[in-house]
């Protein structure tokens, strides 16, 4: 398939599968047990790199939702919520180490 003859709408929707492909194989957020007071999420996420489009947008979104837990009073009024993201570059050894780091360090 020649990407130069792709109509605009076609080229969209090929993004589109693809970013929903990238979604199913991105690791999960790993959540992490710190103490009983905080709950680290952490997130491999590709930031740089290919798909970063998406990475960026699911990166914003985790920053969001954390705010709006912990503006909330946190998890059932007394358990702050932290996100701690790594960026991957949508690279498998970069996200291995990234994983290990998160785990390791939170």
């Amino acid at each position: 398939m020649n990407p130069q003859t792709l109509s605009p709408r076609r080229r969209s929707l090929m993004l589109g599968a693809a970013a929903t492909g990238l979604a199913a194989l991105t690791p999960p957020l790993t959540v992490l047990a710190q103490d009983a007071s905080v709950i680290v999420i952490g997130g491999s996420i590709p930031m740089t790199g290919v798909f970063a489009f998406a990475g960026v947008g699911i990166n914003d979104g985790m920053q969001d939702y954390v705010k709006i837990i912990n503006d909330a009073g946190g998890i059932k009024g007394r358990r702050k919520v932290r996100y701690v993201p790594e960026d991957t570059a949508y690279k498998v050894d970069v996200s291995v180490a990234a994983f290990k780091k998160i785990t390791s360090q939170n």
